[in-house]
């Protein structure tokens, strides 16, 4: 019985899908962006270092911004020996970054605020934030519709086998109170169950999206 249980719930985590689309393909609109007049359309390899950009990228040389069709924008990074590109689907990603280039000597002593202010939950591997409206719109709620359903099934079987013990042992008492117990029991358990299951699946949700997107962002070697 505790086989078949546990079985119940890694079927429900094997069946649900943790990770959001991942983002295929986009539209690059041949027009350079210019973030700043303080960097303008290019950021070299100084302005790199002095606002901290595009981090972990080696023997940088220089890198350019264009819009995409679906929204957002794409880095096309040059380096010493190849070319490459960052595709990041955040809408508001051009205005973040102008925003951080104009104000970037405050924002190291305000960086909650700034944060605040975009709703930045995160950072890609490049150091670019990720926003709760990108997170909201990549996750997927299944591990968590999955983990209420498998624990919720599990721990309905054990409240149900623990508050029949408990009918058992209780035999001669009186019934409609042994009853009673038995289904607050059941009915305890079996809500204990699903909010575990969905608690454990919600947290499984979230880091598969924001995981999703740093690798949706990233960057890749181009021809």
């Amino acid at each position: 019985m505790r086989r078949s249980l546990t079985c119940i719930v890694l079927i429900a985590f094997l069946y649900c899908q943790c990770s959001p689309r991942y983002y295929s393909g986009y539209g690059k609109i041949e027009v350079p962006i210019i973030l700043s007049d303080v960097v303008g359309e290019v950021i070299d390899a100084e302005e790199r270092i002095r606002y901290d950009l595009f981090k972990g990228i080696e023997d940088f040389e220089q890198a350019r911004f264009y819009p995409i069709e679906e929204g957002g924008l794409c880095a096309e990074i040059q380096t010493a020996n190849y070319t490459l590109v960052a595709v990041n689907r955040e809408p508001q990603m051009r205005f973040i970054l102008k925003d951080y280039i104009e104000n970037y000597e405050s924002i190291q002593s305000l960086k909650r605020a700034f944060e605040t202010k975009w709703k930045i939950i995160d950072y890609d591997t490049l150091g670019f934030p990720i926003t709760k409206n990108e997170f909201a719109a990549v996750r997927s709620n299944s591990c968590c519709i999955a983990g209420a359903t498998g624990f919720g099934l599990v721990s309905f079987g054990l409240a149900a086998l623990f508050a029949w013990g408990y009918g058992l042992a209780h035999e001669y008492d009186d019934q409609g109170d042994v009853w009673n117990t038995a289904v607050l029991i059941t009915v305890g358990g079996t809500v204990a169950g699903l909010i575990t299951g969905g608690l454990l699946g919600r947290k499984i949700d979230k880091d598969g999206a924001i995981e999703a997107i740093k690798e949706s962002r990233m960057p890749r070697v181009v021809d």
